[in-house]
């Protein structure tokens, strides 16, 4: 079953992974998200994602996270880009169905 999972080395983790120089920042607006994208010196694209309280309560956020980690999971190889992508779930998200975040999130990685 690990062999399906993500591997560390694709999440953001730490506090200081999330917060990179505002000069690099570039920020994408959509109904259900806000995704940032900083350039990192990694070797590859990571995730990070974050769904405050004002989504749900802690199974709608835990969903919508593993939801947009399965989704980075299996588009892994088509983001080429070396960044760090920071996806932040607004409240609308919690009622979309799996089809309609993977959809949304295609269309802006």
């Amino acid at each position: 079953m690990k062999q399906y999972g993500l591997p560390k080395e694709f999440r953001l983790l730490k506090r200081a992974d999330f917060l990179p120089r505002k000069e690099r920042i570039r920020r994408i607006n959509t109904k259900s998200f806000t995704i940032l994208c900083a350039k990192n010196r990694e070797t590859g694209p990571r995730i990070g994602i974050v769904a405050s309280r004002k989504v749900g309560d802690a199974v709608r956020r835990n969903r919508i996270k593993r939801l947009v980690r399965e989704f980075f999971r299996l588009n892994r190889e088509k983001i080429s880009r070396q960044e760090d992508i920071i996806v932040i779930a607004r409240p609308k998200t919690c009622v979309q169905r799996y089809t309609d975040i993977e959809e949304e999130l295609r269309k802006l990685l």
